[in-house]
Order: structure tokens, then C-alpha cells, then sequence
């Protein structure tokens, strides 16, 4: 066998050349490696069932939407100083039917309503934005964002996170977590409330605070009691004295008057509507009597439903004649309406809200059987269509004056 010689052992020009093109494409190789890599999105993870958004935006439906998303994003984008070309993904997660109870609880029947559109404009505001129904699981919404948390914080494409959830101590163990494997400078809380859970607090983590977007406080909701209040006229007592002749107008006697054993019977259908005012009486904070005498004649004058009690009803089921079809309706079916005044001031409140078909040009698909306005109530003296800003969008809503 021939001894190799040093000639045969040297590499050649050509095998310089292969040795250096490949070395050249593994440099390639890994700046593009590191440039995968580089820390250049966003993540915004948001409570939703705690971070409500401001009444005046849910109402505005699908536009309100997409301008609280463009405001959000514009927010986090002029705090962290970047362009709008960096990539942004923002998840809100809320229970859709627990939300919309608890705003008929609080008198926002208009924003309940609305709130559907509204999440559909959220998501149609910027591509990476998405608001989404989690269901009437407990806590759902936490631990979605909890598991999103804990993934996208290591995720070494994050450069920033923007959490919030201020309002619950619940989270406080996953922030410790992530403060604690280094990822402390990522971190950034987005506070709507005005007072954070101490335990976050003490966390001393940036945070960014974007005005006029949520409200500052927790909603504030009435609860109906469970049971309605007693009668006005449930015990004689509450009854005027009919059997004094000085109580009387002039021109009357004591036996043109029915006896009191009368009167009690006479008043049973009033004294159910009595029963119906005086929760919303309760409800109002008002002590007083439900029902007030015109005079000493035992003749009752009717207090009107309070917006409280008129917002808590399901208007489709009292007004419209095939009733709700909802399996899970939020609203109040068992409520009892034994006055037909009483029906009238629930179809005063449903013409409030703008018919879905009327508000989006898609004619009178209900014709007359339809409960909501086509008109809006303030015509041509309404500020907030000037403004932009009324729910009754329609070309003829306004019409004739505007």
C-alpha cells in the first residue's frame, strides 16, 4: 500500500472554497436563529369580568368596540414608546351572560344590550385584539389567563406584557412566579380601579394607566329583593279612617261609603300593585308608603316603575307576543306586572333602545309587533347624534326634525 504524501494531505483551493461558503451559511443560519428570537411583540391579557369598559363605550355597540381597542392599543403603544408596526396581541376573556346580568342589576339595560355588537367591534379594532365569552364557569376567565401568563411571559419573542388583573389577589402567586425566573422587567400592570389589591402593590411593578377606557370602580348593582314587600293594604291599619264623617267632602255621608270589612275586599287587585311598588320603593331607598292618598278618601295614586325594576325585566317576554326564546335569559320573567300602567311604563323604556333591523337599514322585518324605538326619542334635540355618539345610527331615526 502506498505511503501518502504532503502533497496528498493538503487541502486544495477548491476545498477552501467549499469550507468557507458553508461556514458563511451557518453565520446565516444563526442571525436568522437570533432574529426569531429577538424579544419584538406585545401581549396584553386583560380580566374582563373585573376590567369592565365604560358604560358610554358598550352602549355605542360595534363602534364603541373598535374605539376602545384603537384607545387600548394607542395607550400601551405612546407608554412603551414604540411604532404601530411592532406586533400586538391583546386577549380579553369575560363570562358574555354574567356580564350582561350584572349590567341590568346596575341599570344598564341599554349597555347590556349592546354588549354582543361591542365585543364584535373589539375584535374587528386590530387584528391581534380578540374578546372572547368564556362561559358561566366559575373563574374561567382566570385560568385562561393564568395558563397565557405563564406561557407568553418565557416566550422569548416577548418583550412586554401588560397585564390586568389589579383587582384580583388571586393572581398574586403567578406574578411572584414570573418576577421570580426573571422576568421582572417584562412585566408591565395596567390599572383601571382605583385602588389595586395591596398584595400587587407590593409587587413594584411598572404601570401604565390609560384614562377615560374602563370604569374606576367595580359596578355598582341593585338587587330586586327576593320576595315582594307586604301590601300597603294588608292590614287595616294602613287603610284611611272611612268611618269618620270629617274625612268626608262636604255632601257625603258615612253610609254612602263602603265599610272598612268592604274597602278591604274592594282593594285586593290594588293591593297586589301596591305589593309591585313598594318593592321598587324599597329599591329607591324610600320608607314611605308604595301608594299615596290623593286625600282622606282612600282613593290611591300609582307611583311609576322605577328604571331599576324596568331595567332588570326581559322586555321580550312581558311585551312581544312569542315571548323569549332565550334558554338562559339574564333578565326577569317572574316579576309580577298587574296593572296595565305598569305595561305601558315597560314599552315607554323598551322604545329606548333602537330596533336592531331600523338601526342597521334592514326595514321592518317586525312590522308592528315590534317592541323597540325606530325613532329616536330626543329627535332633532338630540346632542349625542351630533356628537356621533347615539345609539339610534338609522338614516330616518332622526327623522323629521334632523
Amino acid at each position: 500500500m502506498p505511503t501518502p504524501t504532503n502533497s496528498d494531505t493538503q487541502p486544495t483551493m477548491k476545498d477552501i472554497q467549499k469550507l468557507s461558503r458553508m461556514v458563511k451559511y451557518l453565520q446565516e443560519q444563526v442571525k436568522l436563529l437570533k432574529e426569531s428570537h429577538r424579544p419584538c411583540r406585545v401581549i396584553t391579557l386583560i380580566d374582563g369580568d373585573g376590567y369592565v369598559f365604560q358604560y358610554e363605550r358598550i352602549v355605542l355597540g360595534r363602534y364603541g368596540g373598535r374605539q376602545a381597542a384603537e384607545d387600548l392599543a394607542e395607550g400601551i403603544r405612546g407608554f412603551l414608546n414604540i411604532g404601530p408596526h411592532r406586533s400586538h396581541i391583546a386577549w380579553v376573556f369575560l363570562n358574555q351572560c354574567g356580564m350582561m346580568r350584572t349590567l341590568h342589576k346596575a341599570g344598564q339595560n341599554m349597555a347590556a344590550e349592546n354588549l354582543g355588537d361591542f365585543m364584535l367591534g373589539f375584535n374587528e379594532g386590530a387584528p391581534g385584539f380578540i374578546m372572547a365569552d368564556t362561559g358561566g364557569v366559575k373563574e374561567a376567565a382566570d385560568a385562561k389567563i393564568k395558563v397565557l401568563l405563564e406561557k407568553e411571559i418565557s416566550c422569548p419573542q416577548t418583550e412586554f406584557l401588560v397585564f390586568a388583573g389589579c383587582h384580583d389577589a388571586g393572581y398574586v402567586h403567578d406574578l411572584r412566579r414570573s418576577i421570580f425566573e426573571g422576568f421582572r422587567e417584562k412585566i408591565i400592570l395596567l390599572q383601571a380601579h382605583e385602588n389595586q389589591v395591596q398584595a400587587i402593590a407590593d409587587l413594584d411593578l411598572q404601570t401604565i394607566h390609560i384614562g377615560g377606557l374602563f370604569l374606576p370602580h367595580k359596578i355598582r348593582t341593585v338587587e330586586p329583593p327576593s320576595s315582594p314587600a307586604p301590601s300597603v293594604f294588608s292590614t287595616t291599619s294602613s287603610l284611611p279612617d272611612v268611618d269618620d264623617p270629617s274625612d268626608f267632602p262636604e255632601g257625603f255621608s258615612s253610609g254612602s261609603v263602603p265599610q272598612r270589612s268592604h274597602a278591604v275586599g274592594d282593594y285586593s287587585a290594588a293591593a297586589r300593585r301596591g305589593s309591585l311598588c313598594s318593592v321598587t320603593s324599597e329599591m329607591s331607598g324610600d320608607n314611605s308608603s308604595a301608594y299615596s292618598y290623593r286625600s282622606n278618601r282612600g282613593i290611591p295614586t300609582r307611583t311609576p316603575l322605577e328604571k331599576d325594576v324596568l331595567s332588570s325585566l326581559c322586555k321580550v317576554h312581558y311585551l312581544s307576543r312569542i315571548g323569549c326564546l332565550l334558554h338562559n335569559c339574564p333578565k326577569v320573567h317572574d316579576y309580577p306586572l298587574n296593572d296595565e300602567a305598569d305595561l305601558r311604563d315597560l314599552r315607554e323604556f323598551a322604545l329606548e333602545a333602537p330596533c336592531w333591523d331600523v338601526n342597521n337599514e334592514r326595514g321592518y322585518s317586525r312590522g308592528s309587533t315590534c317592541i323597540y324605538g325606530h325613532k329616536c326619542p330626543r329627535f332633532a334635540n338630540c346632542s349625542l347624534a351630533r356628537a356621533g355618539k347615539c345609539p339610534f345610527k338609522g338614516k330616518k331615526m332622526h327623522a323629521p326634525y334632523y
